[in-house]
């Protein structure tokens, strides 16, 4: 997201508009060629800083702040353009070496190629021996070209060198180092009497031997120093203010305001200025002197490009097709809507645009700067400062100041200046003593002032109390200030790379120089929303500054936004359609703290890397930056996305249970996820195990999941699923039950049950599959004796309680069955059944007959009475006839012990005595009898049942019936008489019976 911040200042009202997406153009506004009637349209060269001759005298090369221009034939033609040229040098075979703000070009390959990239280069040398040897004198270091390969052999900023023969003198900035071994080594001078400290030093190689050192600070001087650099001898000069000095063999030149020739023969100083007609006049400002060897000299400054002959007077050479040199306009000001001009030529100028007019005023000549404000204009000549309240018509001095006046503005009617001696209007310098360059006040306060000293650019808001030091925009010297009168956040500063624009009080600045020719800038003003430059030889230039705005963009630079990755995140800031550089960056996050910071790089780039969260969502960063009012913000959503699939997690919908072959209730929901847990869309997934899933090969959606039906198989039991990506599984398990049923158990009381007593055995009702209605419950067996089920109607899971009356069983019956009966609607019927233990006992004798003779008792039978299923208690006996009647009177049985304890005593003894009898009754009744009784006795477990029949034999046996009797036998012995008993044991209700046979002999 692109954030933008605009302002626009009409009378105190705010308003915006859209960014800007290039840089504003500078427009040119004149004056130009004021003077002459130079021919338009061609590359206008500005202020020319160095010469080049060749030998035969045919070709005149002129470096400067347009480019080079090359003189021949009459005429100028430019070689290069755009490029500032400070130094040149010409080999004797044609070969063309220029020094740039941007290193060495050369003309060696045919065409203008760089050859040597360094800082701004000052002075190239050519070794008279060696024309394939090069110096160049840089700001960083004396850079030495040999062999083909550049090196730096002296480090720090070098101002000048020259050459004379093996000798080389180079001026750094901790004073001159000489060579006299062709540059292989150098040594600091050691003549004595040499200035400690100067504001720019000339050299050039002396006839004969040596060199001249011409040293400019607060007073010129110049030496003549011997070629080892051991002795220094001082030379009268015929002014001051002069930076340039060349010699031959007859003749020293020396030239700033004025040129000076010294004949050595004559040994005096002639001054060359203005010897020729008006036109030949030199504007001052000499910057190079090049005598050549036919004696002819030729030199270059402010104003152009001047020759002599051998003997002669100054020729002007700037004129002829295209022109060298146009208006060089050194300060501006305005008295109204039109702009008044200080000309290097001394004259103001008035006009805009192609139309302009040059001033008859007492007080134009020499202005080197104008200042004005809504009721003065102010002109500064050297150490005066004028004023004029009537637009210029005439002037009065204002201000007498003990040094020339560097920089001037204007503030409620009054000059505000500073000095190159560091005096400033408002009291002491925030510099010191360090030159005033450039100043400017906030129009309507007096109290606010940018001041640029050499060691810095400064800014007070109280009238000098307290200063703020400022980042300069660039390297060097500012040459001059301006502040928009209606935003005094806005701030213009021009110096040698061209001019800057802060708006926001100085905190960033960004260079404006499209459509700005290359031509160092001497002034700037504001004039509405229109910034003004003045440039020497290039005339006026202006600049809308309707829309000074200020823009922040905030981006990711590179790198992917997955969860715990990192990515590049880029801010950029521009000002004015350009780069904002130093502007300082914070970033920061939502979400989890994080913040950072960074500082705009030449681009207006400020890069930071931002560690990306590990939870996939989205997160707003934001970029701050201060802006003309107030922090201007940017701000981007990053959508964060999950990182590579690192596991599959099985989310819900497994350990479920339902039907074979049927459809699971809940759908399968598969996630896959990183490794920090994020859900990762757009996955396959692979699908094993047995039944059917739908799809068969899901791929996850948006949240990372899938969501799957599956049925299960047939066969009952566990079924192992799993699902796969790569190498990533995971596995689950769905259990197929069998169709929907239950099933009944029944458990057998914890004791057995005792006759006539009440047992209870527990039923439970257990589901099969997925039943889960409830079941009915019925007793089945034994009928009558159980009672109830309690509940009648039990859910799967359940119990129940049976509860069965015991009766009166026989002793020795020692179990029952008991049968449940469940059903259930859609499912039927289903039994359970229990053996029921039941206390009793048994009885055994340990012989089935006993004899016995009449009269006594013998033939004991031993008798076993066993408890069955813990019964325990009292037994008793008892015999009677098998028939069920009472013994005869004859036999009188005996127990031993006649009570037995169960279950501690379980064996008795029975014994019978028989009396002796005269009657006995017949046998075979009798035995017909015995032998009934015993048949019913064994086959019935109950007494009711064979009484009648016991009943209907006893009275068979007593006689009774319809045949009459047989006649009696013959006497003889009696017959032994047979007796059957039946044994009875007896314990409560219980009892248990054994027949035994009595035979009485």
């Amino acid at each position: 997201m692109r954030v933008s911040v605009w302002m626009l200042i009409f009378a105190g009202c705010v308003g915006s508009t859209a960014a800007q997406t290039s840089p504003p153009q500078w427009a040119a506004t004149g004056p130009a060629a004021i003077k002459s009637l130079a021919l338009q349209g061609a590359p206008q060269g500005g202020t020319i800083l160095a010469l080049a001759r060749s030998a035969d005298g045919t070709r005149i090369y002129a470096g400067g702040d347009g480019g080079i221009w090359l003189f021949s034939s009459g005429g100028w033609a430019a070689v290069s353009g755009g490029q500032t040229a400070r130094a040149l040098a010409l080999t004797s075979s044609g070969i063309l070496y220029a020094g740039t703000d941007a290193g060495v070009y050369s003309d060696a390959s045919g065409s203008w190629q760089l050859v040597h990239s360094s800082a701004e280069v000052m002075r190239l040398g050519i070794d008279p021996l060696d024309e394939t040897h090069l110096f160049a004198a840089t700001q960083q270091g004396l850079d030495e070209l040999r062999a083909g390969t550049w090196i730096t052999r002296i480090p720090g900023t070098i101002a000048d060198l020259a050459w004379a023969g093996r000798d080389v003198l180079v001026a750094t900035a901790s004073g001159l180092q000489i060579s006299t071994d062709d540059g292989a080594s150098f040594a600091a001078i050691t003549a004595g009497g040499l200035p400690a400290t100067w504001q720019s030093v000339a050299l050039a190689p002396q006839p004969g031997a040596g060199f001249l050192v011409l040293f400019n600070g607060a007073s010129s001087s110049l030496y003549a120093l011997s070629s080892d650099g051991a002795t220094a001898k001082p030379m009268a000069l015929p002014g001051a203010g002069l930076s340039t000095v060349a010699a031959n063999a007859t003749d020293i030149w020396v030239g700033g305001a004025d040129l000076w020739q010294y004949d050595l023969n004559a040994q005096r100083w002639a001054n060359l200025t203005n010897s020729g007609a008006p036109a030949a006049t030199i504007h001052g400002g000499l910057r190079a002197i090049l005598p050549a060897r036919d004696g002819s000299l030729w030199m270059a400054g402010l104003g152009g490009v001047w020759w002599r002959p051998n003997s002669g007077s100054l020729e002007n050479v700037n004129a002829g097709p295209p022109p060298l040199a146009n208006a060089g306009v050194l300060s501006l000001a305005f008295t109204g809507p039109a702009p008044l001009a200080a000309l290097d030529s001394g004259d103001l100028a008035f006009g805009q645009g192609s139309v302009w007019s040059v001033t008859a005023t007492s007080a134009a000549a020499g202005i080197t700067r104008l200042a004005s404000d809504a009721t003065s204009l102010f002109a500064a000549m050297g150490n005066v400062i004028f004023q004029s309240v009537d637009a210029g018509l005439t002037w009065f001095p204002a201000v007498t100041l003990a040094s020339p006046v560097a920089a001037l503005a204007a503030a409620q009617g009054h000059p505000v200046y500073g000095t190159a001696a560091g005096q400033l209007s408002t009291g002491a310098s925030p510099g010191g003593a360090s030159p005033i360059t450039a100043l400017a006040a906030a129009a309507n306060d007096a109290t606010g002032l940018w001041v640029a000293t050499s060691t810095g650019l400064w800014h007070t808001g109280d009238g000098g109390v307290s200063w703020r030091a400022t980042r300069l925009p660039f390297s060097g010297a500012v040459t001059s200030l301006a502040v928009d009168p209606a935003r005094p956040g806005i701030i213009a500063a021009a110096g040698a790379p061209g001019v800057f624009v802060s708006i926001n009080v100085g905190g960033n600045w960004v260079s404006i120089n499209s459509g700005l020719p290359d031509a160092p800038i001497t002034d700037l003003v504001f004039a509405g929303e229109t910034l003004w430059a003045a440039t020497l030889g290039r005339g006026l230039y202006t600049l809308s500054l309707t829309n000074a705005g200020m823009s922040l963009d905030l981006s990711a630079a590179s790198g992917s936004p997955v969860a715990g990755g990192s990515i590049v995140l880029q801010a950029t800031v521009t000002a004015l359609g350009q780069p904002v550089a130093g502007a300082a960056v914070a970033f920061a996050a939502s979400g989890a703290p994080w913040n950072a910071s960074a500082i705009t790089n030449a681009q207006g780039v400020a890069t930071v890397t931002y560690p990306v969260p590990t939870t996939a969502s989205s997160v707003i960063l934001t970029a701050v930056t201060p802006g003309p009012s107030g922090s201007l913000s940017a701000t981007t959503t990053l959508n964060v996305t999950p990182g590579v699939a690192a596991k599959i997690i099985v989310v819900s919908g497994d350990n479920q249970s339902a039907t074979n072959a049927t459809l699971l209730p809940q759908s399968i929901v598969l996630e896959v996820a990183d490794a920090n847990g994020n859900p990762v869309p757009g996955v396959p997934l692979n699908l094993a195990g047995p039944g059917r899933f739908n799809p068969a090969a899901p791929t996850t959606d948006q949240t990372g999941r899938a969501s799957i039906s599956y049925v299960l198989p047939s066969t009952l039991g566990a079924a192992h699923l799993t699902a796969t990506s790569g190498s990533l599984s995971a596995s689950w398990i769905e259990t197929a039950l069998p169709t929907p049923d239950f099933t009944l158990t029944l458990a057998s009381p914890g004791a057995p049950a005792h006759a006539n007593q009440i047992a209870q055995l527990m039923v439970t009702v257990a589901a099969v599959g997925n039943f889960t209605a409830p079941v009915s419950l019925s007793c089945s067996a034994p009928i009558p004796a159980c009672a109830s089920v309690s509940p009648a109607s039990v859910a799967p899971g359940g119990t129940a309680t049976v509860t069965v009356e015991v009766g009166a069983f026989d002793a020795n019956q020692t179990s029952e069955t008991v049968q449940i009966t469940g059903t259930s609607p859609g499912v039927g019927a289903h039994t359970a059944s229990a053996t029921m233990l039941i206390a009793g006992f048994t009885l055994a004798a340990s012989a089935s007959a006993v004899s016995v003779t009449a009269g006594r008792a013998s033939g004991a039978i031993a008798l076993t009475v066993t408890p069955v299923n813990g019964l325990a208690g009292a037994v008793t006996f008892s015999a009677q006839l098998s028939n069920g009647g009472a013994l005869p009177a004859v036999l009188t049985p005996q127990f031993s012990p006649a009570t037995l304890t169960l279950p501690t005593a379980t064996a008795a003894s029975f014994t019978v005595a028989v009396a002796a009898s005269s009657q006995t009754p017949p046998f075979w009744p009798v035995s017909v009898w015995l032998l009934g009784l015993g048949s019913l006795a064994l086959g019935r477990k109950r007494r009711r049942r064979w009484l009648p029949v016991a009943l209907a034999l006893a009275g068979i046996a007593c006689g009774g019936g319809a045949a009459s009797a047989p006649p009696p036998p013959p006497v003889s012995a009696p017959p032994p008489l047979i007796y059957p008993l039946v044994i009875t044991a007896t314990s409560g209700t219980l009892s248990a019976s054994v027949p035994i046979t009595v035979t009485v002999q």
